[in-house]
């Protein structure tokens, strides 16, 4: 994807926010899944830049406030009226609203509330021992697709099954490798996915091992994973390969001569030693 288009669909994003997956997939011609990806990075980066903000404390209690006046109206979805009113994710809210609920029943309420019980709570809301912030924090937890604890469960799912997709390729090619549970076993210091013990050659370049990404590789993704992952490996084993498997912008892929390749995809052609030696 050209960065001009992916800047385009982030714009549409942040200018319509009730704007859909098949729009998106359909106004820019993309897949509804590289469409959820983009959407929901941009979603994700959007909360963690206004985190601070919704847990000010005026906000807070007016949030909180909020949700007892419709509390006492019945209004069973209350948390998701609320987060669509203040434009931030249901499982923030319901976050907030735990926060403010065992503030309450303090004695002072100003006092520090238990990061551990707020966590233990929104991932168990059965816990919570008032019904109705019980009932509210499940909806919120299982309506937000883009943030919270069960959008993290979801990531590390999709994560690990593009991670065995890879493996699949691999051990389908006849490639050895040695997984990144095994290097962690072996105390290697630096851990991608897959290191291959006899290197392959794609586009041209050598690859000595390769991370799997299962999401869209934008510039501040990008950016990010070169600094904290990508060059490490590089510096540990050389060449390398980076698979962003809903696609990336094109513009990123400029580290090929130094030894890092970007794709969205396992590659169609490669050659092996094997190769190389049957050629000879």
């Amino acid at each position: 994807m050209k960065l001009e288009t992916y800047k385009t669909i982030v714009e549409r994003i942040r200018s319509n926010r009730d704007v859909t997956l098949e729009q998106l997939s359909e106004e820019f011609q993309i897949s509804k899944n590289i469409a959820r990806a983009i959407y929901g990075q941009e979603y994700q980066r959007k909360m963690k830049a206004v985190h601070s903000t919704h847990y000010q404390e005026q906000r807070m209690n007016m949030y909180y406030t909020r949700f007892e006046e419709m509390k006492t109206q019945k209004n069973l979805n209350c948390i998701l009226e609320l987060a669509k009113e203040y434009d931030l994710s249901p499982a923030l809210l319901a976050k907030i609203l735990i926060t403010k609920y065992l503030q309450s029943r303090n004695e002072d309420s100003e006092a520090s509330v238990s990061r551990q019980m707020v966590s233990c709570w929104m991932k168990d809301p059965s816990l919570i021992p008032d019904g109705f912030l019980s009932y509210q924090v499940t909806l919120a937890t299982y309506s937000d697709l883009y943030y919270g604890s069960y959008t993290d469960v979801i990531r590390r799912c999709v994560g690990q099954e593009f991670e065995d997709r890879l493996r699949g390729h691999l051990v389908k090619n006849n490639i050895a490798f040695m997984s990144e549970d095994e290097l962690r076993a072996n105390d290697y210091d630096k851990t991608p996915d897959f290191k291959l013990l006899i290197p392959i050659g794609v586009k041209g370049r050598v690859i000595n091992w390769i991370e799997s990404k299962a999401l869209f590789g934008d510039p501040d993704s990008h950016a990010q994973y070169l600094k904290e992952q990508l060059w490490c490996y590089w510096n540990r084993y050389g060449p390398g390969m980076v698979i962003y498997w809903f696609d990336f912008v094109e513009e990123l892929n400029i580290y090929e001569e130094k030894g890092i390749v970007v794709m969205n995809d396992f590659p169609g052609e490669f050659t092996t030693l094997s190769q190389l030696l049957d050629s000879t």
